[in-house]
């Protein structure tokens, strides 16, 4: 994961600027202020880096004050669901299917030019951490350099990241989320790929506390569904379209197999 500090007023600029760069893994990542001396499950700190394009020429498509809006109004609903259930189904057209469309093309460009890589996780056993590659798994962490590329992407994540941790910890439960401190992953699983069973924030120091997920999947496609495990040891299947949010440090998760095309998923984690 990657993470980093933006300005309060981000969420209706174009995004450019650092972003620390690290191999993704599923349970925990390597990264620190100093790239030479990692430190395990640390989330980087960074100065603001959002600095608008001065000679971009890039409109996006996407209404950033009206996904603002929806984000606060449904924030109560989704604190309330996170601590009662611990995941939160984001209701029906949450974004337009053009949006979505929109940041799928461009999820594709950025494959089609490079910027995906393969994935890897990380399993822990008696010989230490062991990292491994995800067969069929390729990702990148979407930075301010991709804004010609993808601006859509980029003012999506900015709003969820301005928004989401103040109004998420001002509506009345145990979160306490910050925005100077968050994790991206943009993932395209191949088909017949999974995810295996995790949780996403398990390493002492890991301080991610919220998982929101944006599928950029067409509508009805088979396979790939997201398995969410309750406390009772039942599970919960999720298509994987519109997005989903839950804790990052409880719940239990995987992804089923694909079926015959690619499943694409933007990843934003909130940190305490």
């Amino acid at each position: 994961r990657t993470t980093l500090r933006w300005p309060a007023s981000a969420s209706s600029r174009p995004l450019s600027g650092w972003f620390c760069r690290r191999r993704l893994q599923a349970y925990s990542i390597t990264c620190g202020e100093d790239a030479s001396a990692r430190a395990p499950s640390a989330l980087c700190r960074r100065p603001p880096f959002f600095h608008p394009p001065a000679t971009s020429s890039t409109t996006p498509s996407l209404d950033v004050p009206s996904l603002t809006q929806t984000l606060e109004e449904i924030a109560p609903s989704m604190a309330a669901a996170l601590s009662k259930q611990k995941y939160y189904v984001f209701p029906s057209g949450f974004l337009a299917p053009s949006t979505v469309a929109s940041i799928r093309s461009q999820a594709v460009h950025l494959r089609e030019i490079g910027r995906l890589e393969q994935s890897y996780s990380v399993e822990h056993g008696p010989n230490g951490v062991v990292e491994f590659p995800k067969p069929g798994v390729y990702a990148c962490e979407p930075d301010g350099s991709d804004y010609e590329d993808a601006p859509d992407m980029l003012h999506y994540m900015s709003a969820v990241i301005t928004t989401l941790p103040g109004t998420l910890s001002g509506a009345g439960g145990a979160l306490n989320l910050r925005s100077d401190a968050f994790g991206v992953k943009l993932a395209v699983t191949e088909p017949g790929s999974v995810y295996p069973r995790h949780v996403d924030a398990v390493e002492a120091g890991d301080t991610r506390k919220v998982t929101v997920i944006l599928y950029l999947n067409e509508e009805g496609q088979e396979g790939g569904e997201l398995r969410l495990w309750n406390e009772d040891g039942s599970p919960v299947d999720i298509k994987p379209e519109g997005a989903v949010a839950f804790l990052a440090d409880e719940v239990e998760h995987e992804v089923l197999p694909s079926g015959e095309e690619d499943r694409w998923a933007l990843t934003i984690w909130l940190a305490e």
